[in-house]
């Protein structure tokens, strides 16, 4: 039996919808929060965006309700409030490139 690695890929395109939200882990590790609406029509689509390191810090300055984002990351599944859930599952985003 050979090992084969799965992965996953996403580009996404929309607007921030809510005040992002910048918290600092225990270990000093910087998170941020973000929730972009990336449907056809406005509210079809929210999806939560993380943030992680010097990235976040620099971001939660720039970014705003409305703010356009362009990004790339990989979908994970995620347990908290803040998911969408889709098919039953809650899944967030958790982003390695933004625009």
């Amino acid at each position: 039996m050979t090992n084969q690695r799965v992965s996953n890929r996403i580009e996404l395109e929309g607007r921030v919808v809510e005040q992002p939200e910048l918290r600092v882990t225990p270990a000093g590790n910087p998170i941020l929060r973000i929730r972009v609406d990336c449907g056809e029509r406005p509210g079809d689509l929210v999806m939560p965006v993380i943030v992680a390191g010097d990235d976040a810090r620099v971001l939660a300055g720039l970014l705003g309700v409305g703010s356009p984002i362009r990004l790339t990351g990989r979908l994970r599944l995620q347990g908290g409030r803040s998911a969408r859930a889709v098919g039953g599952v809650a899944l967030e985003i958790v982003a390695s490139g933004i625009q």
